[in-house]
């Protein structure tokens, strides 16, 4: 993780965050058929703030790296195939705080 703050003009303030989580891969059943491999999720955020206004910029997984919440294998599923349940994909966003 780095987080970097910097001040800018008057009473704002620049800050720029990155962090990086990291697993090993797992194999999902005790047959040792389905296996996620190991995977590495960037995520980043930059923002401009004061006492009381706070804008930001984020980015989760920003490189849209596939992992999976939950597999199923062929024999678990009676034939249908390996079937998983994909876990969340990029996603990009703006916040607004206002304090008061």
């Amino acid at each position: 993780m780095v987080d970097y703050v910097t001040e800018l003009t008057g009473d704002w303030a620049l800050s720029l965050h990155a962090d990086y989580g990291g697993k090993s891969g797992l194999y999902y059943e005790y047959f040792n058929s389905v296996k996620q491999p190991a995977y590495g999720l960037v995520n980043l955020r930059v923002a401009v703030e004061n006492a009381t206004l706070r804008f930001e910029i984020f980015g989760e997984n920003v490189f849209d790296k596939a992992q999976y919440t939950d597999v199923a294998s062929n024999f678990v599923t009676g034939g249908l195939g390996d079937l998983g349940i994909r876990g969340r994909g990029s996603r990009f966003g703006g916040r607004i705080k206002a304090s008061f």
